[in-house]
């Protein structure tokens, strides 16, 4: 909805299409990712791999195969860098009322979220990037494939971080500023 509304006035040329377009694959993987954690909990979902693999084996059948599962690598490399400077930079924050924004405690749960997104990211980077260089689809890996080639510790850190995002996330839902009237108009015109 937030790329389709542009609650965040990136507007129609082609830097503001382009940060909705990648905000609206985002929304589709977040959906994806929670119709399989959904299967999960009823029992249908297996092991919850498979689909990297399977777009790894479908990529390196094509010509240039190889490129496309680099650049995907780069992508996703790129995705945990971004992540990493958000957490970093704290720039998430500018988006809240500043009761929210001001809070120490939310600040660091956020950065800790975004930290923690950012490894899993960079984690799935790297399994691509094998990948490709091994031309073995099966080395390729989604968040769950991320998250099991870690070390136990640090699985159970990357994972308490990604519940803080999902906290995060809430927080975000409940304080979101959004200053603009025309924005506020089109976001009720489309939620009803």
């Amino acid at each position: 909805v937030e790329a389709w509304v542009d609650t965040s006035n990136y507007g129609k040329k082609a830097k503001g299409i382009g940060i909705r377009f990648a905000g609206a694959v985002a929304g589709l993987v977040y959906l994806g990712l929670g119709l399989a954690a959904a299967s999960h909990l009823v029992g249908n979902g297996g092991s919850g791999g498979g689909a990297p693999e399977k777009g790894a084996a479908t990529a390196l059948s094509l010509p240039g195969g190889q490129m496309i599962l680099l650049i995907a690598a780069a992508g996703l490399l790129l995705a945990g860098v971004q992540q990493g400077r958000k957490a970093w930079k704290l720039d998430f924050l500018r988006h809240l009322e500043p009761r929210a924004a001001g809070s120490p405690r939310v600040a660091w749960i956020g950065r800790t979220g975004f930290a923690a997104r950012g490894v899993v990211f960079l984690t799935a980077a790297w399994l691509m990037l094998r990948s490709a260089l091994d031309r073995s689809s099966q080395e390729a890996g989604g968040i769950g494939d991320a998250l099991q080639s870690m070390d136990e510790t640090v699985q159970m850190a990357v994972a308490a971080g990604l519940v803080l995002f999902g906290l995060f996330s809430l927080v975000e839902a409940w304080f979101r500023r959004i200053r603009d009237p025309q924005v506020l108009e089109r976001l009720r015109a489309a939620v009803g």
